[in-house]
């Protein structure tokens, strides 16, 4: 009998596209969980698989961020609100590395990638 193995014993283009179907099945971040910077305050957004190994978070939170995660001025209340909440995002964001953090962001979200070039 075979030894059981894990995921990572798998080629890594193969449990690459197992967690990106994971990831695929997490739900967006809702709008105003974002603005208010309530689940990003308390540790999270992350998907259960980004937390299992370092292997995986490195490889899925970038997905996570880039297909779940999305800022828009235009559904904000005031435009007030939404600068005054991405000032609070952006020390959290800041302390993974904001070259990192803008390579997560879609790039056709132009109010995405202004992020991390906030004062």
């Amino acid at each position: 009998m075979a030894n059981p193995q894990g995921l990572l014993d798998l080629p890594p283009e193969i449990w690459s596209q197992i967690g990106k179907l994971v990831v695929d099945n997490e739900a967006n971040l809702p709008y105003y969980d974002f603005l208010t910077v309530e689940r990003l305050s308390r540790g999270q957004p992350q998907p259960p698989v980004t937390r299992v190994c370092k292997v995986l978070r490195e490889e899925l939170l970038p997905y996570y961020y880039k297909t779940k995660i999305c800022m828009s001025r235009d559904r904000a209340e005031t435009a007030e609100i939404y600068w005054n909440s991405l000032k609070k995002i952006v020390p959290l964001l800041g302390s993974l590395g904001s070259a990192r953090v803008a390579s997560w962001l879609p790039r056709k979200q132009e109010e995405c990638a202004r992020l991390v070039d906030l004062p």
